[in-house]
């Protein structure tokens, strides 16, 4: 659910900032840009996904260090993980919500990077 609700965020900010001029403009109708940025969205994340997980799990979170998260067999720490990542998703949802209801600038993918940084702080 939480997941869904941030991908309007993203439809509402992102997809907005990149089509509001070429609609305004006259340069696309409506259906055209929810089509294009539909396919692009999607191309998005199958192409380039794995290197933004890469980086948020080996680069933010240390999933895979010596301090990490699923080290330690039974001491391992991956449930609590695993919550982190879905308060950091949910928190994120949230707050996009919030910026969009109250016509605010945001970025989408600040907004899950301090998520997942403050996680993995706290």
């Amino acid at each position: 659910a939480f997941a869904a609700l941030f991908a309007y965020g993203l439809g509402a900010n992102d997809v907005a900032n990149s089509f509001g001029t070429s609609i305004g403009s006259g340069a696309l109708t409506m259906r055209q840009a929810i089509g294009i940025a539909s396919v692009m969205e999607v191309t998005g994340a199958i192409t380039l996904g794995a290197g933004v997980a890469d980086t948020l799990t080996k680069k933010i979170s240390y999933l895979e260090r010596e301090d990490c998260w699923n080290c330690g067999g039974e001491a391992s720490k991956m449930g609590v993980y695993e919550l982190g990542m879905v308060c950091a998703l949910a928190s994120g949802s949230l707050f996009l919500m919030a910026a969009t209801l109250f016509g605010l600038p945001v970025s989408t993918t600040h907004t899950i990077v301090g998520a997942v940084l403050g996680m993995t702080v706290v």
